[in-house]
């Protein structure tokens, strides 16, 4: 079967756009890193501004998609990797994983 206006096929009929290595959805990002400053709001925010920025995208309306990237960044400080589709807080900031045997004098160092 054959879906011209999404430029897909599909074996069974059913048709859904995956891409990337894992055989995610396209348009949906996951959250790396840090935790940042954001509240549950703002996640929510966050997660409506990059999927209206990947639909921009998709239909080529790329002065949006930049615009929505550009206000992600001064708004929420993050960043978008569309290859990897993740997006993340810019932050200095570091999640401790695991158990730490550093003494307090190593972590200031490390600082």
């Amino acid at each position: 079967m054959i879906n011209d206006k999404m430029k897909l096929w599909s074996i069974g009929g059913q048709f859904e756009e995956l891409g990337g290595k894992m055989g995610k959805p396209r348009g949906v990002y996951t959250r790396r890193g840090a935790l940042g400053d954001l509240t549950p709001e703002d996640e929510d925010t966050v997660s409506k501004m990059i999927a209206d920025r990947y639909h921009a995208k998709k239909q080529k309306n790329f002065d949006v998609a930049d615009e929505i990237r550009d206000d992600l960044l001064s708004k929420y400080n993050i960043r978008i990797d569309d290859r990897s589709n993740e997006w993340r807080v810019d932050t200095e900031d570091y999640a401790m994983a695991g158990t730490n045997s550093l003494t307090e004098d190593e972590v200031a160092f490390i600082d």
